[in-house]
This record gives C-alpha cells, sequence and structure tokens, in this order.
C-alpha cells in the first residue's frame, strides 16, 4: 500500500516495519475477509484481544466488502483498523538518529457507522490525535519527536474512549521521515531584498 508518501520529508523506515500491513495481512489469510486482534497473524504489529462493543483492532483486507471496503486512494492489498478503544502498536530499534515524524494514511468507513477518534503516540508520549472523516484514504503527518540509533520505541495508533456507537479509522502506510522544519515566511521576502540592494 503506496498510494501516498505522506508529509515531512523523504521516507524512510528507520526500523519501522510493515508499515503498509501487506506482510501480516497476508499472513492473516483475510484475502476477502478481515481479522480481528489476537485472531490476526502474529507479525511486526501488535493487535491486542478484542473487547466486545468497548475496543476492536485487526486487519483487513480490501476484497472484503465490509465496512465500505475497498477504500480509494491505496493500491495495496490490507490495511488496519481500530474501532472504539482499539489499539496497535509496534516496537522497533531505531536504525539511525534524527528528528523524525510518523506518515501515514488514513479513512473512515463509507457504508455505516461513524468516524472513531485515535490518538498517536510514541513510548507514550502523543503526537497527534486524528479524527478521519473522508471516505477514501488521505495523509496525516505527527508532530515532530527525535530517536537515537540502537534505541527501542513503541508507536501506538489508539482509539479514543467516547460513547460505545460503531465507529472506526483505517489507517495504512505507516512510515517515519526526516522532519523539515518549514521555511520562515518571511525568509523569501529577506532574499528578495537583498537582490534589490545589490
Amino acid at each position: 500500500a503506496t498510494a501516498f508518501a505522506a508529509g515531512s520529508a523523504q521516507a524512510n523506515t528507520y526500523g519501522l516495519a510493515d508499515g503498509s500491513f501487506e506482510t501480516q495481512g497476508a499472513a492473516s489469510n483475510i484475502v476477502n475477509s478481515y481479522c480481528y486482534g489476537t485472531d490476526c497473524a502474529s507479525g511486526a504489529w501488535t493487535f491486542p484481544a478484542t473487547i466486545p462493543t468497548v475496543a476492536g483492532d485487526g486487519n483487513i483486507s480490501q476484497g472484503s466488502g465490509a465496512w465500505g471496503a475497498p477504500i480509494g486512494n491505496s493500491d495495496g492489498s490490507y490495511f488496519a483498523f481500530v474501532q472504539i478503544q482499539g489499539s496497535f502498536s509496534q516496537t522497533f530499534q531505531a536504525t539511525q538518529s534524527g528528528t523524525v515524524a510518523l506518515d501515514w494514511i488514513d479513512a473512515t468507513r463509507s457504508n455505516s457507522g461513524f468516524p472513531n477518534t485515535y490518538t498517536v503516540s510514541v513510548n507514550n508520549q502523543q503526537v497527534g490525535i486524528y479524527n478521519p472523516t473522508n471516505s477514501a484514504f488521505a495523509p496525516e503527518t505527527s508532530a515532530a519527536f527525535s530517536l537515537i540509533a540502537g534505541s527501542f520505541y513503541t508507536v501506538t495508533f489508539q482509539g479514543v474512549p467516547g460513547d460505545l456507537a460503531d465507529r472506526t479509522a483505517f489507517i495504512d502506510n505507516v512510515s517515519i521521515s526526516a522532519f523539515a522544519t518549514p521555511l520562515p515566511a518571511t525568509l523569501p521576502l529577506f532574499a528578495t531584498g537583498l537582490g534589490a540592494l545589490g
């Protein structure tokens, strides 16, 4: 699943694995279906056990008709989801140091149910809160955070507790990129001014 190269800069995994959920999804044998929690195959991502009507998470196939799949703007076969207070996470060892951001794409159901607000955290430090309302995947980017080569980090996508309505967020193409600091708005004007003086 590589339709978007979202937000911050040139993508680099920095040690994060299977950000497209293709490997784990294929291993879960869900070509035209989906799996919840511990029913999904083990892999880079950890999906906790489902708590009915409270928390759900797992992998879903683009071939499944559940919840409005296939979802537009993704060319992969599998993606992840959280429902209500569901979550999934990955612990990885950073391969290099740097100031980085997480990039991914998200969407909500198109056929029934409601959007699901979720947070993203790194080592239990929140780097963003999101509420996808589009029924086709669109890019998201987290706040910047630091990695130190050789250290371990846990990335978590966590549904926000709220009412127990039927809520779902789809997530795909998770990657880590070097964080690009935007140039100050006044810099181009300053450069223009220097040119005028010359």
